[in-house]
């Protein structure tokens, strides 16, 4: 058995058919322009309560532009300031960290709000707080 550990530098780049990606628990890193320009690209399964997610590389999701939302992982520690440049779309990201702990928010998705300090449920859907 072979768990993929890591998603090559632009592995899937330009690929117009792909619109979810399902990380397994084993993957650790995104390379560089792994989904750049996956441009019917909706949804992007971290598994947060699961996840060993590390690192994304730069440009990981750049120009992803049906991308709306983004749940992060407590495990990543390296996030380039251009994951996810020209993902216009993206009006919500949610992590688990304080304000600060990684920088460059919101690493390239100018229109978005982040969520810091987000809890989630044991599906790894963010918990929105009560007001």
């Amino acid at each position: 058995t072979y768990k993929v550990v890591a998603i090559g530098e632009n592995a899937f780049a330009n690929n117009k058919k792909i619109k979810t990606v399902e990380l397994s628990d084993s993957v650790k890193v995104i390379g560089n322009g792994a989904f750049t320009s996956c441009t019917a690209l909706e949804k992007i399964e971290f598994r947060s309560n699961k996840s060993s997610l590390q690192k994304i590389g730069n440009g990981a999701f750049a120009d992803c532009t049906q991308i709306t939302e983004i749940t992060l992982p407590a495990t990543i520690y390296s996030l380039s300031s251009g994951a996810f440049k020209n993902c216009t779309n993206i009006t919500n990201i949610y992590v688990p960290w304080a304000e600060g702990a990684i920088a460059n928010a919101p690493w390239g998705a100018i229109n978005a709000t982040i969520h810091y300090n987000t809890t989630y449920d044991e599906n790894g859907n963010p918990i929105e707080p009560e007001v």
